[in-house]
């Protein structure tokens, strides 16, 4: 299912990850492929778990919890579901130089953070089967000079999105 976004950083329009579908529906994206790579699971395509969910009303509810997963779950057939939480999903850019007689220097460096919560949960039981954490940064650090005070020179290639989304698949691997 769709991860659901418990950042306390409730301002996400910045992050744009996947396309303008948002970090919950993108970390479940990554997620989903991470676990189809290598062949130990079978995953229900994301279509076929909206359509359940708009036939039954599930969206008017809100958030998922363990009951109303398993209840999804045994209506696909599937053995488990995989329910999960974006806890932290941050952008943060700090900015320190020095300009002396026109000549000047600064550095940008950027962070990103992102940390996952994410609970397995039986469809015939309701129980919650296992637990994990994961979480993820990534850094960009960017400098550029000045001669006089015109111009400069320096590389300025800090991606938020890319950043943002290499945070989420070091969250997802320890995941």
């Amino acid at each position: 299912m769709d991860f659901d976004y418990a950042s306390i950083d409730a301002d996400f329009s910045v992050h744009d990850l996947f396309n303008g579908s948002g970090p919950a529906q993108g970390i479940s994206n990554l997620l989903t492929n991470r676990l189809v790579q290598d062949g130990r699971y079978s995953v229900i395509e994301r279509s076929r778990i909206a359509e359940i969910l708009r036939e039954q009303n599930f969206g008017q509810t809100g958030r998922v919890d363990a009951s109303t997963a398993a209840e999804i779950g045994r209506i696909l057939g599937v053995d488990a579901v995989l329910i999960g939480s974006i806890t932290q999903f941050n952008l943060d850019a700090e900015e320190s130089g020095l300009n002396l007689f026109g000549f000047g220097q600064r550095t940008r460096t950027y962070q990103a953070e992102v940390q996952l919560t994410a609970r397995l949960v039986n469809t015939t039981t309701a129980g919650i089967v296992m637990a994990a954490e994961g979480s993820g940064t990534a850094r960009k650090r960017d400098e550029s000079f000045s001669v006089g005070g015109i111009g400069g020179i320096g590389n300025s290639s800090a991606n938020p999105n890319q950043l943002l989304k290499q945070a989420a698949e070091a969250a997802i691997l320890q995941l």
